[in-house]
Formats: C-alpha cells, structure tokens, sequence
C-alpha cells in the first residue's frame, strides 16, 4: 500500500494494536478507515452476526450474512491490506 500521501502527518507505524469493539455501523466503517490510513494491528470484538438488516448501514456483503462480524470485517480489511495483525 502506497501511504505517501499522508505519511508527513500521520505515521501508522507509530500506532499500537487498535481496540474496536462493536464491529458495526461504525466499528466496521473506523476498521476499514484505519485499514487504509495504514494502521495495521488491531483486535475486533463483537458477539454478533451479520445479519441482512446490515447491509444496508454496515459495511458488510450479501454474502457475508451469517458469519460472525469480526470475520467479515476481517475479511474485508485483509483485502485492503493482507499484511494486516488482526
């Protein structure tokens, strides 16, 4: 990932492991965010599912109902970067 763009304000290697706990509306809109600013070690806590009333103000796919959510947001941070510590 080329993070030259914002690399003279913010360097993610300076970052320690992010918590984000509730991988909703917002935990999964801040995991994919922090995902591409190059943040990369976090620690995802939810006991959800996603379920199909998610799609449409989560970041998740049709395909991903019924997984756990901290996978599906995972999954789709890995591929942003699949050099993630998730």
């Amino acid at each position: 990932m080329n993070l030259n763009k914002h690399r003279d304000y913010f360097k993610p290697e300076n970052i320690k492991p992010t918590h984000i706990i509730g991988c909703g509306a917002v935990g999964s809109t801040l995991a994919t965010i922090l995902t591409r600013l190059g943040v990369d070690k976090f620690i995802l806590w939810d006991f959800d599912k996603v379920e199909s009333k998610n799609i449409a103000n989560q970041t998740f796919k049709h395909s991903q109902i019924n997984k756990k959510k901290t996978q599906a947001v995972k999954d789709n941070m890995l591929e942003i970067n699949p050099n993630l510590n998730i």
